[in-house]
């Protein structure tokens, strides 16, 4: 028996539909494991990706982007542990741009790293993302490679400046 387009179409709306669910549960998860490691998180991305990626979801949709936004989403406390918006979420997207980023900034600032690497830029705010890799702990922005390190404190770099 062959099918007709209409139930192929029913058929893949329904695949999609449990592969949505899917990665919704995958990035629940692991929300929930950095829920509890979040004292020793620092942002996976550029404040202006977050701004924007948050703007462009509105917080919901997120199964349409990268679960690392999602993750910087829930250390800015614009979602939970269980990707719903948070009131702070609700807040955020009645602001204007220039408020928004303020607002990240606060928000992510609160986090002990976070706070740290503060410190360092109060010091000698114009520090290398190199050098800043070299004056912090061996294993603050995590145990990769030399170069991924420095790329990724120029990343959280973008949230202090």
């Amino acid at each position: 028996m062959k099918s007709t387009p209409s139930e192929r179409s029913q058929k893949t709306q329904i695949k999609l539909a449990q592969q949505r669910a899917g990665k919704l549960n995958k990035i629940k998860a692991n929300l929930r494991l950095l829920s509890t490691q979040k004292q020793e998180a620092l942002p996976q991305n550029y404040l202006n990706h977050v701004l924007k990626l948050f703007n462009f979801t509105n917080g919901e949709a997120l199964t349409l982007i990268a679960c690392k936004h999602c993750l910087d989403f829930m250390l800015a406390g614009l979602i939970d542990e269980d990707a719903s918006v948070t009131d702070l979420g609700d807040y955020f997207l009645c602001l204007s741009e220039s408020k928004q980023v303020q607002l990240l900034r606060k928000e992510i600032v609160k986090l002990p790293k976070m706070e740290a690497l503060r410190d360092v830029l109060m010091k000698k705010y114009h520090i290398s993302s190199k050098e800043l890799v070299e004056t912090m702990p061996k294993c603050f922005f995590g145990e990769v490679a030399f170069k991924t390190q420095v790329f990724h404190a120029i990343k959280v770099l973008s949230w202090l400046r």
